[in-house]
């Protein structure tokens, strides 16, 4: 993943850790990066459909959050690789 640190870069990954009490979690992208998300980076989706190993497409904000080197800033489910072409 090569990207200026001003501009958010796509990637794919799965959610690693999700924590519905606090709204947030973690997405491991593909490339090995852990990135920290709010549920509020996801586009429609609820709480009861967030699932850890669940496959996203992830723009990464490359601005530290806690321990995190990076955050989400916004999320997608993807489609699964099966549906894919």
């Amino acid at each position: 993943m090569t990207s200026s640190p001003d501009q958010p870069t796509l990637d794919r990954g799965s959610v690693w850790r999700w924590n519905p009490d606090r709204a947030t979690g973690v997405i491991e992208t593909t490339s090995g990066t852990l990135v920290w998300f709010h549920y509020s980076a996801f586009d429609d989706e609820t709480f009861d459909t967030i699932t850890i190993d669940m496959p996203v497409d992830v723009d990464i904000d490359h601005t530290p959050q806690g321990d995190f080197t990076c955050r989400a800033s916004r999320i997608r489910r993807s489609l699964p690789s099966s549906w894919q072409r």
